[in-house]
């Protein structure tokens, strides 16, 4: 890493990292990384109402500088395995964007014997720092996931999950372990519940329950803990409640219940929108 510039890396499917920010490959002259609006407006005689805004889609781009062929292929090769993250971390957070990457290829320039590739990305989220809210257990001191994540935030009451959502609203992916029967989940901000959600059916001990409410990656499916698909449950969803929604700005929760006995184990990720 070279010190005293910002950084970036790409993550791929296989969960590769490669880092962009080395003299062997360099991402140089970065556009796109900033934020704002597209809005619509009315004339009204001599005056403007506002009658739509919403935020631009990220459109990052710059050139990637290589010393060698070698160097382009291996980074040509992980970008090929495709579900690609732009990673950017400016002082000392990082942000993900998940993105479709293009690159052009150069021939050796004479002058400083290095490849100059333009690259460009297309966006299929919006920028977000990775976050995990994790409930804690009545018994105190919480369960151990084989999870990593930047932050990790512990509810003092059980069946509670925390949440301290940014500024824009944010999808949840719901985790709920098993053994549970027919769990429960509702929103809250402030005192008041927003929104509930429920699935009818039994969660066994070594399976768990995904509540995925991310457009692009929409799911209610249960897996084992190790992550193999079971089944798909939106059939056996509670249709007279929300079951996927958004999580709303600022500090708000989720509570679990359930018909059986004992607490819900469950965790809430959140992709914080930035």
């Amino acid at each position: 890493m070279i010190a005293g510039v910002r950084q970036f890396k790409m993550i791929n499917s296989n969960v590769q990292e490669y880092d962009m920010t080395r003299p062997e490959a360099l991402f140089y002259s970065p556009t796109g990384l900033g934020w704002g609006e597209d809005a619509t407006v009315q004339e009204v005689g001599d005056a403007y109402i506002l009658t739509q805004r919403k935020p631009k889609k990220p459109a990052p781009g710059g050139s990637m500088v290589f010393r060698t062929y070698a160097e382009y292929q291996n980074f040509l090769d992980f970008l090929q395995v495709g579900g690609l993250v732009l990673c950017y971390k400016p002082i000392n957070t990082w942000y993900y964007l998940d993105v479709v990457a293009s690159i052009d290829k150069s021939e050796i320039s004479h002058e400083n014997d290095h490849l100059t590739c333009p690259m460009t990305f297309t966006a299929t989220s919006s920028w977000y720092e990775k976050l995990v809210a994790y409930q804690a257990q009545s018994s105190g001191g919480g369960k151990t996931y084989s999870y990593t994540y930047p932050y990790t935030y512990t509810s003092s009451a059980a069946g509670t999950v925390e949440i301290p959502n940014g500024n824009l609203a944010s999808y949840p992916r719901i985790t709920i372990f098993g053994p549970v029967d027919t769990p429960t989940w509702a929103l809250y901000q402030g005192g008041t519940r927003l929104e509930t959600g429920r699935v009818n059916l039994e969660v066994p001990t070594g399976h768990k329950l995904i509540v995925d409410a991310n457009p692009s990656t929409m799911e209610i499916a249960e897996y084992t803990n190790d992550g193999v698909f079971v089944a798909n449950r939106y059939a056996d969803s509670d249709f007279t409640t929300a079951r996927l929604f958004m999580l709303p700005a600022g500090p708000c929760s989720v509570v679990f219940t359930q018909e059986g006995v004992g607490v819900v184990s469950a965790f809430v990720e959140v992709r914080k929108r930035v």
